[in-house]
């Protein structure tokens, strides 16, 4: 009989142990972007590396349906697909703010908007359901064309874009501008509502697509590059899936609690256009210097 009972306090204990582990490995993954080039990519990573997790993937309400298609075909119950406006947030989740509009013309109407996208978000939730937001920022938030770096030599995560402004048809300073204007904003926010935050601030992001109706500003800069319609320039570069990857462990790291971090996700090393132009052209385009 006092095996018996031994045996069943085992079996409970395992039991319990084994609920417990469950519950501290499900995590809600909600992003912003879900239509988007690095977003996919991410809940790509997220389906693949995490399988007790859930994603709920946020887009505009005219790209809900053909969204929701593409992600029954790699998961029928792990992924939802809603629209922005209309978010229905889970008791507990992580917030990933991937998604931004900023593209040629308007550039102070899109600097604006970027920044009160994000203030909105945040707006929005609740730090008892809201286990934390992390931001996809840029390296454009870091530094500015012609900014010096700091007395290290290099520039770090604790740089600042300080030389960039906002300026109507100029989309490269405004763009920068928007970049840094936009996390600002985000860290004072998650700050004033007690939400654990991080960063990730990528340089050029490049690498395979999902999907062939893919877009980004990174993408359109590569294509015109590729059709020669602008000339290749030296840039910092980094893969799509370490982004993907460093966006995941910020997640883990919000979770977790009291965050107030940034990190840079980059190559270290400049790749000249000359570089760039001799892959582009290996792969038949028309790429020039």
């Amino acid at each position: 009989m006092m095996t018996t009972m031994i045996t069943t306090i085992t079996r409970l204990a395992l039991g319990l142990c084994l609920i417990l582990h469950q519950s501290a490995a499900l995590a809600t993954h909600v992003l912003t972007g879900s239509a988007g080039y690095i977003c996919k990519e991410t809940i790509h990573h997220i389906l693949e590396s995490r399988p007790s997790d859930l994603v709920v993937g946020l887009c505009r309400s005219n790209r809900v349906q053909s969204e929701a298609e593409y992600w029954r075909k790699f998961s029928e119950d792990r992924v939802s697909i809603q629209d922005i406006n209309e978010a229905n947030y889970p008791d507990k989740f992580t917030l990933y703010l991937i998604a931004s509009n900023f593209s040629p013309g308007s550039e102070k109407a899109k600097a604006i908007e970027n920044v009160e996208s994000v203030l909105s978000a945040i707006s929005s939730v609740s730090p008892r359901s809201c286990q934390g937001v992390v931001l996809l920022s840029s390296m454009a938030a870091v530094r500015g064309p012609g900014q010096a770096p700091g007395p290290a030599g290099v520039f770090t995560s604790e740089d600042w874009n300080s030389v960039s402004e906002l300026r109507e048809g100029d989309f490269a300073q405004s763009y920068q501008y928007s970049k840094t204007a936009q996390e600002k904003a985000f860290a004072s926010a998650c700050d004033a509502a007690g939400l654990s935050r991080c960063s990730i601030c990528p340089s050029l992001v490049l690498g395979p697509l999902r999907s062939p109706t893919q877009y980004g500003t990174s993408l359109r800069m590569i294509q015109s590059w590729y059709t020669g319609e602008k000339v290749c320039e030296s840039r910092l570069l980094v893969d799509v899936r370490d982004v993907a990857t460093a966006l995941i462990k910020a997640g883990d790291e919000v979770r977790r609690g009291g965050a107030r971090s940034r990190y840079i996700v980059s190559n270290a090393r400049r790749r000249s256009g000359s570089e760039i132009v001799s892959v582009l052209n290996s792969l038949g385009g028309r790429g020039v210097e």
